[in-house]
């Protein structure tokens, strides 16, 4: 992905990062040094066009393990109901099946419980006090509850 706000050597450094992971080699590939990249990292630009591309590769990363899912879910259950499988294998795909499906239901109920948290923040109104008590009309918070 090219960033228009970066220079091309910034963009190199960007992609070698990001497919290696390895700040030498995003260096050496610029053409500079490990302190002029260093010095890019707390640019607000470099690092807004790493976060977005990392952000990009988590959200694709996370669409394929969703369309994975399906399958690992009905090959450990093949394996639970498989009485060919050894007994060992059996309870540890039975075990991996109750572990994520815990796992799943705890992380939802935190979910909703944060949606609901937000929600009801979102609707309080936030009255501010002026410079010598007096009130000023009340506020609402935004959606980073921000007033």
């Amino acid at each position: 992905m090219t960033n228009v706000l970066l220079s091309p050597k910034q963009q190199l450094a960007l992609d070698v990062l990001l497919a290696s992971g390895d700040r030498a080699r995003a260096a050496q590939a610029a053409g500079v040094n490990d302190r002029t990249l260093r010095k890019w990292m707390h640019e607000p630009a470099f690092l807004a066009a790493l976060q977005t591309s990392q952000d990009a590769t988590l959200d694709q990363v996370t669409a394929d393990l969703v369309l994975a899912a399906g399958g690992a879910v009905a090959l450990l259950a093949g394996t639970v109901d498989n009485k060919d499988a050894a007994l060992g294998l059996r309870l540890q795909a039975a075990r991996t099946l109750l572990d994520a499906a815990l796992r799943w239901r705890e992380l939802r109920g935190i979910e909703r419980r944060l949606e609901a948290l937000e929600q009801a923040l979102n609707e309080t109104p936030t009255t501010i006090e002026a410079p010598g008590g007096s009130d000023i009309a009340p506020a609402h918070r935004t959606a980073t509850g921000r007033v």
